[in-house]
């Protein structure tokens, strides 16, 4: 014999997957403004100091262009740029620039295969850094638009033609890293060895004794 549900069984299933639906939208709804609050705190357009080109050329140190071929995502977004020419400093032909967006943190955002003119702090070997969009009166507009225009208002603006980078930078940090690679494994295969070594020797003193 069949038995039907009743209608209070069939009203409390109903208002259940109501509740789980409900909840879900909530979610969704609270995930989507996430990001318009984390950049709620950038200040306004007008907290920031409006600088000439060649103001923000004498304000950074490096200054170059290049292609962006990665971007590693952490606490910032962290770009490794293929330096085409070196406007303002010098340095190797890879760069890597820390400071970038890695999400809704209202940093200037960075994509794959972007060209661009770059503004930057650092150290072109140990690493360069962007300022950040949250500190206004110390912050530097770090990206622009790898056109020829732009090239010749940034040699006028520095006064000078551009300098390829510098040849061999790269090889001699992969040469160092091969170095200590292999005093690695040299450490690794003659750990063992000394141990047995030793002992052997402990074996012998404890035959004389």
């Amino acid at each position: 014999m069949k038995v039907l549900n009743s209608p209070k069984t069939n009203l409390a299933g109903i208002s259940a997957r109501s509740s789980l639906i409900l909840t879900l939208v909530a979610i969704l709804f609270t995930l989507s403004i996430i990001p318009a609050f984390a950049c709620a705190a950038q200040p306004p357009p007008s907290a920031y100091p409006t600088y000439t080109l060649r103001e923000r050329i004498n304000l950074v140190p490096y200054v170059f262009s290049g292609t962006i071929t990665d971007i590693k995502y952490g606490e910032t977004a962290v770009a490794t740029v293929k330096v085409q020419s070196y406007f303002k400093g010098s340095g190797p032909a890879t760069v890597k620039i820390s400071g970038f967006s890695s999400g809704a943190d209202c940093q200037e955002m960075v994509q794959v295969n972007q060209q661009a003119v770059l503004f930057t702090f650092g150290n072109p070997v140990t690493g360069l850094k962007v300022t950040s969009k949250l500190d206004p009166p110390h912050y530097v507009k770090a990206t622009e638009p790898l056109t020829a225009q732009f090239l010749n208002q940034v040699k006028e603006a520095t006064g000078q033609e551009p300098v390829a980078s510098l040849p061999g930078t790269a090889a001699q940090t992969g040469g160092s890293a091969n170095t200590n690679l292999a005093i690695g494994y040299l450490l690794l295969a003659g750990g063992p060895i000394l141990i047995f070594g030793g002992l052997l020797v402990y074996l012998l003193i404890a035959r004389l004794i």
